[in-house]
């Protein structure tokens, strides 16, 4: 039983499948914790740092970003660094994702206290940032560097909301300490505009200084952030200062719980400085490194193993139950996440901002995925999404047993504890993964009602999910279902695109019943990028 392991747990053997569950800190891969008591503001810290894939701290060093707000951002900012990284849109970084240790910490009232420049609440309630500004530059950047192989020459500030307005304090204040800065949704209106005020003060501590900067706001937020963030962007083009390079944009349909995920995707890129950059060849696989500091984890409040054959990986699910608030008897619907080793943190990262913006009712989320090494779920994933197997070999074409295992196993344990029936099933995944997924569409009794899905492998097998599709329009019969599929035209599989195309077209011109089918192009992003944005996008559309 594993070590982090706590709650309950249970063992129950059914058709000769052998199911564990219990609730655990499920470990991140690449990653590393460390806490400790900051001597200028007196509280506790804790650093999340994610590692690139393929972290070589004796032959490279990275760039680090910084994120505030780590216990929510975090989640945001590992898959996407790793997904633009993997798409060859960036170099590899480093992520130290700060946010607070200690026992049950209060988020709220402790961000509001460091993130914000003025006692603007009085009884010190706010106003801690020049401390918290110290214990960055005296603390928190130096245990980074001590411990990892990092460019001191160039460090990146991100946040959102208050986090925002303090990644605007520090470029104010401490303009050597970073070289870059995405402020997304930053919290400007604080204490009648005060930042805009000390902006248009800052000429000189600015000057000579080469900094990037993006300002990102939701368009669809309170016309108090729209104005401040347009406020303090006039502030700092009136410096007229001709190494500052500044961005402001508008997101569009975004408010404020959600925008950062586009911020940061959006803005990351920019503010990097442009460098010739290797990246290395190979599989993929994440180079083996290993720390002293244990690994960053997150909570699932069940997770079960499904045995599979001998020999070879384990299934499993993840649980996360809705949000704290909520209960059994108010969940709208459940999520199944496939490859939940990837894609469970992107997902998560859109819902808690979109639950925060009022914008979706409470979820159940179950990522699916298995146990083993990189080179052995890869291998089980390969045969388990897909329908065929055009090599002859085995290593293919299990798609049917993984449909068997979803819907007389894993949705019934998942949904076992709930008290009504859900409004809905929603699966989302990429790649082969959705292509499983649109198999399960196109049988005679989909699991699912909701697809959302990402690039779909639907060049595999000389596009056999046309000739599936004529099958299925052949049995006749109406499709009951929303199906969302994004895609980026970048994506490495030049073949993927124009075969999504086709599929898309000829679903669509079979006119069935109940069936409603967007699809949308990412222009410029490739797979791992369109992965992260069309979530984003897809989620908020298809969930409520």
């Amino acid at each position: 039983m594993p070590p982090s392991l706590r709650g309950w747990f249970f063992v129950l053997s059914s058709l000769g499948l052998t199911m564990v569950a219990w609730a655990v800190d499920v470990p991140i891969a690449q990653t590393q914790l460390h806490e400790f008591t900051s001597a200028y503001t007196g509280r506790r810290y804790q650093l999340r740092i994610g590692l690139p894939r393929n972290y070589d701290p004796a032959n490279q060093r990275y760039t680090v970003v910084y994120q505030l707000d780590g216990q929510w951002d975090f989640d945001r900012d590992m898959p996407l660094t790793r997904g633009m990284e993997s798409d060859h849109r960036m170099e590899p970084v480093i992520v130290a994702a700060i946010t607070y240790g200690g026992v049950n910490p209060d988020y709220g009232s402790l961000r509001q206290r460091d993130y914000t420049p003025t006692d603007f609440l009085g009884g010190g309630q706010t106003g801690d940032a020049p401390k918290f500004l110290q214990t960055v530059r005296n603390e928190i950047i130096p245990l980074v560097e001590s411990n990892y192989s990092c460019r001191s020459e160039e460090r990146i500030l991100m946040g959102s909301s208050y986090g925002g307005l303090f990644t605007c304090y520090a470029l104010l204040h401490a303009p050597d300490l970073f070289t870059g800065y995405v402020a997304s949704s930053p919290s400007i209106w604080v204490d009648n505009q005060v930042m805009v005020q000390q902006a248009r003060a800052a000429g000189t501590i600015l000057a000579g200084r080469k900094l990037r900067v993006q300002i990102i706001t939701g368009a669809n937020e309170a016309a108090s952030q729209i104005s401040g963030a347009q406020a303090f962007y006039n502030a700092l083009i009136g410096l007229h200062l001709a190494d500052l390079e500044l961005g402001l944009t508008f997101a569009p349909s975004e408010r404020h719980g959600a925008v950062a995920t586009v911020a940061y995707d959006d803005g990351l890129p920019v503010v990097l400085a442009p460098k010739l950059v290797m990246f290395p060849f190979g599989t993929g696989e994440p180079v083996g490194w290993s720390g002293p500091q244990a690994p960053v984890t997150f909570w699932a409040d069940r997770v079960q193993l499904y045995d599979g054959p001998a020999g070879q990986p384990v299934r499993r699910s993840l649980v996360l139950e809705p949000t704290a608030g909520s209960t059994v008897t108010s969940v709208r619907g459940v999520v199944y996440v496939l490859d939940a080793q990837w894609d469970l943190r992107f997902v998560e990262g859109s819902y808690g901002g979109m639950i925060y913006d009022g914008e979706i009712s409470p979820l159940l989320r179950v990522g699916v995925d298995w146990t083993g090494s990189w080179g052995e779920v890869s291998d089980w994933r390969n045969r388990e999404f897909t329908p065929t197997d055009p090599s002859g070999t085995g290593a293919y074409g299990g798609a049917g047993g993984f449909r068997t295992l979803m819907k007389d196993h894993v949705l019934p344990d998942a949904e076992r504890n709930l008290l009504t029936t859900p409004g809905y099933r929603m699966v989302i995944a990429s790649e082969k993964a959705a292509l499983w997924a649109l198999t399960d569409l196109l049988s005679d009794k989909p699991s699912f009602d909701r697809y959302l899905l990402v690039a779909p492998a639907a060049e595999w097998d000389n596009e056999w999910l046309l000739q599936l599709e004529v099958l299925r329009a052949a049995r006749g019969g109406g499709l009951a279902a929303r199906v969302m599929i994004y895609y980026g035209d970048h994506d490495a599989e030049t073949t993927r695109g124009p075969a999504i195309e086709r599929f898309v077209s000829q679903l669509s011109a079979r006119g069935y019943a109940g069936l409603s089918l967007q699809s949308s192009k990412l222009e410029g992003r490739g797979f791992a990028e369109a992965k992260l944005l069309g979530y984003h996008k897809g989620f908020r559309l298809i969930a409520p």
